[in-house]
């Protein structure tokens, strides 16, 4: 999930739309590419970690914070994406519980 959101977000969704988003969240124009590229690098760096086998406990956190932010940005400044029939938001209530059973179920 980590490694297609980074390379969806970085090669295959219009920047356009992106650089709208990021507008509407209050990312100046000069700082709105370097988000981008660094909100779908830190993604690609989470998915590298969890396939690497990286301690479950840190790396789960650092997803938990991660997810965490973007949706406290999101509810904040779009919170029409909650109502969105795909569920950009939705979903990440059942994908923290899948992590925290995931650490759960790694920690020694």
């Amino acid at each position: 999930m980590w490694l297609t959101a980074a390379v969806v977000s970085a090669f295959v969704w219009p920047v356009e739309r992106s650089l709208e988003l990021l507008s509407r969240v209050g990312i100046g124009a000069g700082w709105q590419v370097p988000v981008l590229y660094g909100a779908s690098a830190l993604d690609a760096l989470i998915g590298l970690l969890v396939l690497a086998g990286v301690r479950p406990l840190p790396v789960g956190v650092l997803q938990l914070v991660v997810i965490g932010g973007y949706t406290a940005i999101i509810t904040l400044f779009l919170p029409w994406m909650w109502a969105d029939p795909f569920g950009p938001l939705v979903k990440n209530l059942p994908l923290a519980a899948a992590i925290l059973v995931w650490m759960a179920l790694e920690v020694e």
